[in-house]
């Protein structure tokens, strides 16, 4: 179990980055002069919306994991980072917060990025249902 979760940790920053870079390269392409271009489909839209998504779980994963003890000693944080023996004054799931001794354990890029990564898989879905829904019927050759 603790290699799965090493793993995780390691590998969970890379598909962070990845996905991230996919869906700045996708939205990059069609902020361009041209505006956006064909597609013939919604399906480019709903991938940067899937990847956004899995970005913020990946991020959401990784934070735990790293900066909040993770899921296996949440209550050690405190003696791994400040060296003290108590437990965490206050924690939080979501934003992501422990505080030891008064002390912010989280980066402050932390949820940033976080609900950012979330509004972006938003803003991607509901441009693929507003495309879908303005999109004009092709009509089929065949009568």
């Amino acid at each position: 179990m603790m290699v799965f979760v090493a793993v995780l940790l390691w590998v969970s920053p890379v598909i962070f980055a990845m996905s991230v870079l996919t869906v700045v390269v996708q939205l990059a392409r069609w902020l361009l002069p041209g505006g956006l271009p064909r597609v013939p489909s919604a399906k480019p839209l709903l991938f940067g919306a899937a990847l956004a998504w899995s970005g913020a779980g990946t991020l959401y994963v990784h934070a735990v994991g790293t900066y909040a003890g993770g899921f296996l000693f949440p209550d050690s944080v405190c003696l791994l980072e400040l060296g003290t023996d108590e437990p965490p004054e206050s924690r939080r799931h979501f934003p992501l917060g422990v505080v030891c001794q008064g002390t912010e354990m989280v980066p402050g890029w932390v949820n940033p990025a976080l609900y950012a990564l979330l509004v972006l898989g938003v803003v991607s879905l509901t441009a693929a249902a507003v495309y879908a829904s303005t999109r004009p019927d092709r009509k089929s050759s065949h009568v």
